[in-house]
């Protein structure tokens, strides 16, 4: 076999190994919530909320460093963020942070969020949330398979659908402590931590 061919070989099998991986996502196992914190701590915060939400980027600019300080990182509290995209920009974003490797999943919102006036208020806005995604590692490929999968599509908005029915959600960021509905500000949310 010649050089020429072999190269030609490995630039097929290597397109068909991305193309396959571009395509295997499990999206149920991507889609199950992403425990911050101790999995056993005896408190529950949880978090709806839309990438594309201004007043949840001021959350995880403000509230949310005291969360992860006073109650995550000292045990007190489990804290579950859950994908509640309020429109189309916003599914898209949320499909990207769950296409990502879970490992890959907080900072991939975090980014986002710190980011958030650089990609949601520019006029091609899928092209800045691509150019993020690839800075994060995620292939232009991967983006663009992951933003068209339609089970995951579907998937985040069944859960959307779930959350509505089972916890009141109709806006975000919604806060849910220990089963109970608040504010989030961080004393609402502190009043209701068990020690």
């Amino acid at each position: 076999m010649t050089g020429a061919v072999k190269i030609i070989l490995l630039s097929v099998l290597i397109m068909a190994f991305q193309q396959l991986e571009a395509k295997q996502i499990d999206t149920k196992y991507q889609l199950k919530d992403i425990v911050m914190g101790n999995p056993d701590a005896p408190n529950t915060i949880v978090e709806y909320f839309s990438l594309t939400c201004g007043q949840c980027a001021k959350f995880h600019a403000n509230v949310f460093p005291k969360i992860k300080k006073n109650f995550i990182d000292t045990g007190k509290a489990k804290f579950i963020s859950r994908d509640f995209p309020l429109n189309k920009l916003a599914i898209l974003a949320h499909m990207v942070t769950r296409c990502a490797p879970r490992k890959y999943y907080r900072p991939y919102v975090n980014t986002l969020f710190k980011n958030f006036s650089s990609w949601t208020r520019k006029s091609d806005p899928v092209a800045a949330l691509k150019k993020i995604a690839k800075l994060g590692g995620m292939g232009s490929e991967k983006f663009d398979s992951c933003i068209n999968n339609e089970e995951l599509y579907q998937g985040i908005r069944e859960k959307m659908t779930e959350y509505s029915k089972k916890f009141a959600v109709d806006s975000t960021p919604t806060i849910i402590v220990n089963g109970q509905k608040v504010n989030g500000d961080f004393s609402s949310i502190e009043k209701m931590i068990t020690k």
